[in-house]
């Protein structure tokens, strides 16, 4: 996803702040600072919604 632009995402008709989390939640994964396989153990979905707000 680092490699879409996100005028490309906007034609998707996403609005430009959808596209900010998008890029961001992105980077995040390929950076190691959001590790998805963790997130599978949680019960909780308010963890998940508070590790993808950090």
């Amino acid at each position: 996803m680092n490699n879409v632009s996100v005028s490309q995402l906007k034609e998707c008709g996403l609005t430009l702040r959808k596209t900010e989390y998008i890029k961001s939640i992105s980077k995040d994964i390929e950076t190691g600072v959001l590790d998805l396989e963790k997130l599978k153990d949680y019960a909780d979905n308010q963890k998940i919604i508070d590790e993808l707000v950090k």
